[in-house]
């Protein structure tokens, strides 16, 4: 007995690094992707980790319902960085919050990268609702810029309001504040919901600490999650098995 433990030991071993490491079985740069965003983390002084997420403003569905900062891919775009900085850069409004341009958002999304998550998932034929699923999250550690953005993303927005009021803009088209609300959540507990969330047809709730716009000060309140940000991003808190990419951070589900 003790033969056979020893023999398979260093086999289940051997699979499972293969399961999960797979080098360069998969590339970002083929990945026929149809949406992406950013999911911003920070870490505050007592050590606890969060991410920042925003309340959809806009949308018959989707209105009121929290999400990392997101987005379809347009036409022109060919990249799924350029797709998830792109979207950062204007639902956070970050040209007027911190001077970023694009390239500058694309810059510190790959110089702060934690990991990549690209999810696949093919409709369901059964299911007229369903459709296909096609997303690449970029993972980030923004602590450096996370105190400022609380501080100046309310003010940023009015200015934009006022400059789409001005302009005359469509609804629609106010891509810089498609978030009306911005709120903070603990890690651990966008983890624990996630993992729990095995009925898609359902809800996703969490607790959060909503910024209010008006006092600045942050209150708790659980909001209600776009159910994708669940969807894409259990694998990962389940930590499943993947592909790898380009490198060791870049991370392919299915």
């Amino acid at each position: 007995m003790l033969h056979i433990r020893k023999f398979f030991i260093p086999i289940l071993v051997v699979l499972g690094i293969t399961s999960f490491i797979n080098v360069q079985s998969f590339q970002l740069a083929n990945f026929n992707y149809k949406s992406a965003s950013v999911l911003p983390t920070f870490v505050d002084e007592k050590g606890i980790k969060w991410v920042d997420i925003g309340r959809e403003g806009f949308g018959r569905t989707k209105k009121h319902t929290y999400d990392d900062w997101s987005g379809g891919r347009s036409k022109r775009e060919h990249n799924p960085l350029t797709s998830a900085a792109r979207e950062f850069l204007e639902e956070h409004i970050l040209e007027r919050v911190l001077g970023w341009s694009l390239a500058d958002t694309e810059k510190f999304i790959l110089e702060n990268l934690e990991v990549v998550v690209a999810y696949s998932r093919d409709k369901n034929p059964c299911n007229p609702q369903s459709r296909d699923a096609r997303n690449v999250t970029y993972i980030v550690d923004f602590n450096k810029y996370a105190t400022e953005l609380f501080n100046n993303f309310y003010e940023a927005r009015e200015q934009e309001e006022a400059r789409y009021d001005e302009l005359g803009t469509r609804g629609k088209y106010r891509t810089t504040t498609e978030k009306d609300r911005i709120a903070k959540v603990k890690w651990n507990d966008l983890k624990d919901a996630i993992e729990k969330y095995t009925d898609t047809s359902q809800p996703l709730y969490v607790q959060a600490l909503v910024l209010d716009p008006a006092t600045k000060y942050f209150y708790r309140q659980e909001i209600k999650l776009r159910p994708f940000l669940g969807i894409k991003l259990r694998p990962f808190f389940l930590d499943q098995l993947y592909e790898t990419g380009e490198n060791e951070k870049v991370r392919f589900y299915k």
